[in-house]
């Protein structure tokens, strides 16, 4: 019988919004932190407004979870996310051994190929930065829409159709 790992498990976990991809991420994240207060999502943003708007939302939805806002002057996501765990290794007191960073990706699982070349980049550019990082796992936790919730795809899951434009 193994015992539970020494290293504390601290979840972080990088969201662009609410969604049902965002929320099962957030759910199998709880079940991996060590310690309810070594779970947070992360929101990197370039608007505070909009960060703001998600934090009231998010305090509804998801009480018990904090979430940071990471301000990103460029709506570049793979450097400040990586910034911000580089931030948090150094807040770790000294005198305790340094915990293992699960980066917990919600990522939507495509049912086309054609698809497949529209999502998830930024997980993926996230993904390939991360691995090789000391203490640091990456975990994907897919998210496949099924027929009957395809109506209520989130904005930021809409394809763009032939002319570029969001489709429902």
């Amino acid at each position: 019988v193994f015992e539970r790992p020494h290293r504390e498990q601290r979840v972080v976990i990088p969201v662009n919004g609410i969604n049902r991809s965002v929320v099962q991420a957030v759910m199998f994240g709880r079940s991996l932190a060590s310690d309810p207060s070594l779970l947070q999502a992360v929101f990197v943003t370039t608007e505070l407004e909009e960060a703001e708007r998600l934090r009231e939302r998010w305090e509804r939805q998801l009480p018990g979870v904090p979430l940071v806002v990471v301000e990103s002057p460029y709506r570049a996501l793979v450097g400040p996310v990586v910034t911000y765990l580089d931030v948090l290794e150094r807040a770790w007191p000294p005198d305790k051994e340094a915990p293992t960073t699960i980066v917990v990706l919600p990522e939507y699982v495509a049912r086309h190929w054609w698809d497949r070349l529209l999502y998830n980049q930024a997980a993926h550019r996230l993904k390939r930065a991360l691995v090789g990082r000391e203490h640091t796992v990456i975990a994907d936790v897919p998210y496949r829409m099924s027929e009957h919730h395809e109506e209520e795809r989130p904005p930021e899951l809409a394809a763009p159709d032939a002319r570029g434009s969001k489709r429902a």
